[in-house]
């Protein structure tokens, strides 16, 4: 921990009140609330009041951990994603509450560092918004790596057995002193209950919008305690002087989409841009080893409303990278609008998942199409983990191919067959293509193996 720490001080100066105050604006330090719909009153941390007349304001006060209402976690010194990264010590045991992307990030950590560590969570999904193959991956990689999964239960409380020290949930435990706690669940199905002790307990069942105590009504701007503040396509509040930005009043709860909201405000706010959410196309990735990236729809979506999509699939296994890195079980899957190549979702898992969502993202925002004339016709190079991108691209080309097969004289093309039938097993050959696209060639290595088994019908 001193050393991611340390790590952090470095990033620090980038969003710091020096940082800030170096371009040249004014800062206040203090807690700020809207008097009417074009001032604001800011009570100064070193004591008085500052009155503030504005032409344009932006909310910016982001999110906060949601804490559910379990018996006793009121009083019990858990641990949110602001408090964790203080410790100094590392606990013998934890329980980590929720299975999103936070929870299963740290929940793998604090594994990897020793720590026994038991996920509690009430339904039986992990990254139940992730592609289900994706999500299985992810829980087969933390149970390898020591995680217990206690699934589909009741929350029933949270007991405080010993805590010498009096910490509490503003002052969780960051050193060796570290309370005795107990989180008792009962199975849904059996009722059977169960007591789950550990010394930390981490809290991760998602954020909130930090909306209260800000003067909202005041200043004519309205708000959901659940979904924030309420803006249009242009992140104007209902004051139309007053925008908002973040997880304050976002459903992307993400660092990019924040930033990427400010420069929107700045352009549509003082340069009558007209810069719009609805056409963002943003990722995210959820940093687990190895990482879940996405972006666009899922195919569950889709079907839940009825429609359908194209779907390519390639798996690492025969990936030459992947299996010198020894990440063979990722895979990169595409989604197209059905009968066409345009790209509308894409999952990765890959260790650096991250990274290789970009390529899509780029094809999306700009409608590259995945198939010869997109995707398809570039290069990628040898040997890395993005070659399962075109290994994708390729699956998309061969659907405009026609495949053919020679009579036994081998003199005349005799029958034309669908793709479908001419992909066997993919295995791996010196140089064959088929090691990233899943498509196994029976006759030669390399690009000579590919016009060997499958020709191009000129006729």
């Amino acid at each position: 921990m001193q050393r991611m720490r340390e790590l952090r001080a470095k990033i620090a100066p980038a969003d710091s009140l020096a940082g800030t105050t170096g371009v040249g604006a004014a800062c206040f330090t203090g807690t700020a609330t809207f008097t009417s719909p074009n001032t604001m009153e800011v009570k100064l941390n070193g004591g008085g009041y500052r009155e503030i007349r504005f032409g344009k304001a932006v909310v910016a006060t982001g999110g906060s951990a949601a804490i559910p209402p379990i018996a006793g976690l009121k009083e019990a010194p858990y641990h949110t994603n602001v408090s964790l990264f203080n410790m100094t010590a590392m606990p013998e045991s934890m329980v980590v509450i929720g299975a999103g992307p936070i929870g299963l990030e740290m929940a793998q950590a604090f594994a990897l560092f020793g720590t026994k560590v038991t996920c509690v969570l009430r339904s039986s999904k992990l990254l139940p918004k992730e592609d289900p193959d994706a999500a299985a991956l992810i829980y087969e990689r933390l149970k390898a790596d020591g995680i217990e999964f206690v699934t589909d239960i009741h929350y029933e409380s949270v007991q405080v057995v010993k805590n010498a020290s009096g910490w509490s949930p503003q002052n969780p435990c960051h050193s060796a002193e570290f309370p005795d706690m107990v989180v008792n669940v009962k199975d849904k199905k059996t009722g059977a209950p169960r007591a789950i002790s550990c010394k930390a307990i981490l809290v991760a069942t998602g954020r909130k919008p930090n909306v209260e105590g800000l003067g909202l009504e005041a200043a004519g701007v309205d708000y959901d305690l659940r979904s924030g503040v309420q803006v249009n396509d242009l992140l104007q509040t209902t004051n139309p002087n007053i925008y908002a930005v973040g997880d304050v009043c976002s459903k992307y709860q993400f660092t990019h989409v924040s930033g990427t909201h400010a420069q929107m405000v700045v352009q549509n706010a003082f340069f009558g841009g007209k810069e719009r959410v609805s056409e963002m196309v943003v990722p995210w990735c959820t940093y687990t080893e190895p990482e879940v990236a996405h972006v666009g729809v899922y195919a569950h979506e889709l079907e839940a409303r009825g429609e359908e999509c194209d779907t390519y699939t390639a798996n690492f296994g025969h990936l030459d990278r992947a299996i010198l890195e020894g990440a063979t079980d990722g895979f990169v899957r595409v989604h197209c609008k059905k009968g066409s190549e345009k790209i509308i979702g894409a999952t990765i898992v890959a260790p650096c998942a991250g990274e290789m969502i970009s390529e899509l993202t780029v094809a999306i925002q700009f409608n590259v199409p995945l198939g010869r004339t997109g995707l398809g016709g570039v290069i990628h190079s040898y040997p890395t983990l993005s070659e399962a991108v075109a290994g994708c691209a390729f699956q998309c080309k061969m659907k405009a191919w026609e495949k053919v097969v020679t009579n036994d004289s081998n003199t005349k093309l005799k029958v034309a067959y669908p793709a479908e039938r001419l992909l066997v097993p993919p295995r791996t050959t010196a140089g064959g293509l088929g090691r990233f696209f899943g498509v196994g060639f029976c006759v030669g290595a390399g690009v000579g193996a590919l016009f060997s088994f499958l020709l191009l019908r000129s006729v």
